[in-house]
Parts: structure tokens; sequence; C-alpha cells
């Protein structure tokens, strides 16, 4: 499961990177009055502002949603690696037990026949 989050989590970081340069491309477009496709990463006179806003908007929102992603699976896995350190403390908690009773079973029978 933690493989399969870190996986996840690397994908998500990727996508993010990526958004966020076609961003940086596009409000370098709109700075130089140009119109820029994020999709096919074109740039050409500019129509209309509002379409050019429009698109920095969507952008700006899918960035957003992966951003939100990606916290939300950084949390998930920081929650099982929690968990597992949690599953780890008490199974060598459980170990240790059962090695003293071992020791204190193998004990009584040394006693019982030296008696």
């Amino acid at each position: 499961a933690n493989a399969a989050l870190r996986a996840a989590v690397a994908s998500s970081q990727g996508s993010y990177d990526k958004l966020a340069h076609k961003a940086g491309m596009l409000r370098s477009a709109i700075a130089r009055g140009e119109r820029f496709d994020p999709r096919t990463g074109a740039s050409g006179s500019v129509g209309t502002s509002s379409s050019s806003t429009s698109k920095l908007a969507e952008v700006h929102r899918g960035l957003n949603m992966r951003r939100v992603h990606a916290v939300s699976l950084e949390a998930e896995l920081n929650h099982c690696a929690d968990r597992l350190r949690f599953s780890t403390s008490i199974y060598d908690k459980q170990q240790r037990e059962i090695l003293a009773l071992q020791d204190d079973s193998l004990e009584q029978v040394r006693k019982t026949q030296s008696a």
C-alpha cells in the first residue's frame, strides 16, 4: 500500500509540475499579448482577453486540484506509515514477551526436574 501511495504521489507531482510549467508559459504569453493554448503549447496573437483569462483560470483550478490531491495522498501515506510503525512496535513487544515467557517456562521446567 505504501509503494502504491508513493507512486501516486510521484505521479501527481509530475502532473503538477507539467501544469505549473504550462501556467508559467500562459502567463508569459499573456504578458507578451499573445494567446497560448495549454493543450498544444502554441501561442499566437490575442483574439480576446477573456479567452486567455478563462484558460489561465482553468489551468489554475487544475493546479489547485492537483495540489489538494497530492496533499491528500501525502496525508494518507503518513497515516499508513504511522500505523505501520505502531504495528511494528506492537509486534516487537509481543516477540519480547514471548521470549520472556519461554525463558520463564524453561526455568520452571529446570526447577521441577531438579526437585
